[in-house]
């Protein structure tokens, strides 16, 4: 399901998704929390870690797409680069602009998916 607000230029998905964010930097900071909107540009996670945080710092998201979306046989990971636009106490989460569309993201199996994450912050 899709909702058009008709103030937004991006359409947003209306399915929530577990999401892996990584803190890029010398400070490097781990933690997931649940995309509850999705357009091809950019995310709203909702997360209870969002306190460490700031607005402008670049991060590594990872989305895990379940097989009922994917039509996978199980669940994918796809990984992309973004930059927090916002940190939303009341709404509890952090708004984020990718830096690819959503369709660039890069598949991560599972089994790799520490191990990429892993060596995209040493970068």
């Amino acid at each position: 399901m899709e909702k058009h607000d008709r103030r937004r230029k991006n359409i947003r998905m209306g399915r929530k998704f577990p999401v892996k964010l990584v803190k890029e930097g010398l400070e490097a900071l781990s933690f997931e929390g649940m995309a509850v909107e999705l357009s091809r540009k950019g995310a709203f996670i909702k997360s209870e870690n969002r306190l460490s945080l700031e607005a402008h710092a670049p991060v590594v998201l990872t989305f895990f797409l379940p097989p009922d979306f994917t039509g996978q046989n199980e669940t994918i990971g796809l990984q992309g680069d973004a930059v927090i636009t916002r940190i939303d106490q009341e709404n509890e989460g952090i708004a984020v602009e990718f830096i690819k569309t959503f369709r660039e993201f890069e598949r991560i199996d599972l089994p790799d998916l520490d191990e990429k994450s892993d060596s995209r912050i040493a970068k």
